[in-house]
């Protein structure tokens, strides 16, 4: 099969030393090498850099050049990966609810893959409260993952519902359906997310990743760390500390 990757070399990015199968155990360890050391960020989008979504420019820049990104981006090619290891595996499209009191339009990527009968949720690249490991297409089931919670409603509107626990109640994230997506179909919505006013991504700085004790947020002068459900905050007081930050906090340079 033709692929852009270099395997190894993608798994050394995400410190993964064993040989993965097309298995459960192996998706999960991938899933959550990849969301603890490749960072959700949209720092190329104000350097003036344009974000591609060719195959080969998301391995150059996540795997070579070692930086982050955002969803269509990482979970673009997370799906090559799995591809090339022998998953089932398709992308569709969420509407993202959280902070939005009305129906918003499908701009997020994620992933579901197939497994001895059972689909899987599959996203490693929405920040924020996003999956440590991926979760079963069941609602009503509340899952643990490391300090998280999460779960999977059922909408008659919207579908699926994802929704994470935190500040003492659920909070809606995204939702989304079964049906397939190709690369194209996201095109638009990158272009909308990367160059709109009006877009989240082009308004302010971002950084996360979350740790096995909660998370770490960079959003322009400020940083947050969570930690065993403790957050402080530090105030990054100029241009050479966001960059130090960036480098300490999230193994990331600017190249």
């Amino acid at each position: 099969m033709d692929s852009p990757l270099d395997i190894a070399s993608y798994l050394d990015r995400i410190r993964v030393t064993q040989t993965p199968r097309a298995d459960l155990h192996s998706l999960k360890t991938l899933h959550r090498q990849h969301v603890f050391l490749v960072p959700f960020e949209n720092l190329d989008i104000h350097l003036d850099r344009t974000i591609s979504l060719a195959p080969e420019a998301l391995f150059d820049k996540i795997v070579r050049r070692r930086r982050g990104g955002y969803c269509f981006e990482l979970n673009g090619l997370f799906q090559l990966l799995l591809e090339a290891l022998g998953f089932q595996v398709y992308s569709t499209a969420a509407r993202v609810l959280f902070g939005s009191d009305t129906i918003p339009p499908r701009s997020h990527r994620l992933l579901i893959v197939t497994l001895d009968g059972t689909d899987w949720m599959v996203d490693v690249g929405f920040g924020a409260f996003g999956l440590i490991e991926p979760l079963p297409l069941k609602t009503g089931l509340i899952h643990e993952q490391f300090t998280d919670r999460f779960r999977l409603e059922e909408d008659p509107l919207l579908g699926y519902v994802f929704q994470s626990y935190h500040d003492g109640e659920w909070h809606n994230q995204y939702a989304f359906s079964r049906d397939l997506h190709h690369p194209i179909d996201f095109t638009f919505a990158n272009y909308y997310h990367s160059h709109s006013p009006q877009s989240i991504f082009t308004q302010k700085r971002m950084c996360q990743l979350p740790t096995p004790e909660g998370r770490k947020r960079l959003e322009d002068a400020t940083l947050s760390q969570t930690v065993n459900g403790m957050t402080t905050t530090l105030t990054v007081e100029d241009e050479q500390e966001f960059l130090r930050i960036l480098k300490i906090h999230f193994d990331l340079d600017l190249l």
